[in-house]
């Protein structure tokens, strides 16, 4: 079937962005920290650490929310994919604990933040699933269901779901969430930019000198701060830090295809099978919005209209949509080993901070951020910033697995 695609590339998110919120830098101020960065991570690191009595500035180049955070399917979750054993096999059962308890307590203080701060941003409690339609998966997913309950996590091994198609088992992390991720950015970004805190647009940093204090420019001001925080995809640094970051992480390309369904959906899924992908739902007026998303590839490897299709006749297979209402890509980057890159940009990084990596689970992955360098900044060596260390040798060894995972899977 042929899909009417719509003319445009703008996430189901981002219809109706205003042109701009907040003013552009055009003076030279001085705040404890800055923040590279308005997307939900550099928003929540701002937020938390003005919660922690820091004066923080936040440098965005275009408009709050806009890239990578305006183009997520919107999950909160700590359950991402069949992750917990191979931790544990990878890293120990004490590490492992260390991760999931980090994204169990992240979804705990954001919805915190919706309550205190009163943001309206259809955040809604559901429960996860990550599911398999073969047989010869059943063990794979019993052993991730014990291996995660042996950390404390909410999970269950349930054979049955709200979904058109028969499954054979799934692994369920309970309370979990969801929420509009743009909606939720922009308001607590009208937060931190009150008392002697900043946050603005159009705001390109090209020049970043890492020292005591340091110095960040933009084309009409700058900032000076103790620290400098990069929250934005790769380190806008010399080529020096790319290349040195092409040891570490990887770029990864995702599409999501939003379409109006008749059933209503509990619940949200996502499936390692390679004929099913991640589904979530929203609710838009009387309407019910399904996303789907998936087809993830290394950028510059195939077509993305035929990656959206396949997405389309999935939602129209199953889910009976007839016409898609949006469909858009969003690049994450990802670490060789799995886990987020979140510290100082080099081992020798005076007041350079970064967080990066966050492999697409970056709603829940930007409180973990957050709570990362408030730690580092207050000089507290917690087993979670020790985990999550840019520097550990475990990312540049799990190169030749990941190329054969993406390559010859």
């Amino acid at each position: 079937m042929s899909y009417p695609f719509p003319d445009n590339t703008d996430s189901y998110w981002l219809k109706s962005l205003p042109d701009s919120s907040f003013a552009e830098l055009s003076d030279n101020i001085e705040v404890d920290v800055t923040i590279i960065g308005g997307g939900i991570s550099g928003i929540v690191t701002a937020y938390q650490l003005k919660q922690s009595g820091y004066r923080v500035a936040v440098l965005e180049q275009k408009t709050i929310a806009s890239g990578t955070t305006g183009g997520t399917t919107g999950k909160l979750t700590s359950q991402h994919g069949l992750v917990y054993s191979r931790l544990m096999r990878k890293f120990g059962q004490k590490n492992a604990k260390t991760y999931g308890d980090a994204y169990e307590r992240s979804l705990k203080n954001i919805a915190e933040i919706v309550k205190r701060e009163s943001i309206n941003c259809s955040y809604e409690k559901q429960d996860n699933y990550v599911y398999t339609t073969y047989r010869d998966q059943l063990d794979v997913f019993e052993r991730e269901a014990t291996d995660a309950a042996s950390l404390g996590l909410p999970v269950s091994l349930v054979g049955s779901l709200d979904l058109p198609f028969d499954v054979v088992c799934a692994v369920k992390f309970a309370n979990q969430a969801k929420m509009n991720a743009y909606d939720f950015t922009h308001q607590l970004a009208k937060r931190v930019a009150m008392d002697d805190s900043f946050v603005f647009e159009n705001s390109k940093a090209f020049s970043i000198k890492d020292s005591d204090p340091c110095l960040v420019k933009t084309k009409r001001g700058s900032v000076r701060s103790k620290h400098v925080v990069i929250t934005t995809l790769i380190p806008p640094l010399p080529m020096f830090a790319r290349f040195g970051y092409a040891a570490v992480e990887y770029p990864e390309t995702s599409y999501i295809v939003s379409a109006n369904v008749k059933k209503r959906l509990k619940g949200m899924y996502i499936s390692p099978d390679p004929n099913h992908y991640s589904i979530l739902q929203f609710r838009q007026g009387s309407k019910n919005v399904l996303l789907v998303g998936g087809e993830s590839h290394i950028p510059g490897l195939g077509s993305a209209k035929n990656r959206q299709t396949a997405l389309a006749d999935y939602a129209r297979k199953w889910f009976g949509a007839e016409t898609v209402n949006s469909a858009w890509g969003a690049m994450d980057y990802m670490a060789y080993d799995g886990l987020p890159l979140i510290g100082r940009v080099y081992p020798w990084s005076k007041n350079l901070l970064v967080i990066s990596g966050l492999k697409k689970w970056g709603l829940a992955g930007s409180m973990v951020g957050a709570e990362t360098i408030v730690s580092i900044i207050q000089n507290e060596e917690t087993d979670q910033v020790k985990l999550f260390t840019p520097h550990r040798l475990s990312a540049p060894l799990s190169i030749p697995e990941t190329i054969a995972r993406n390559f010859f899977h």
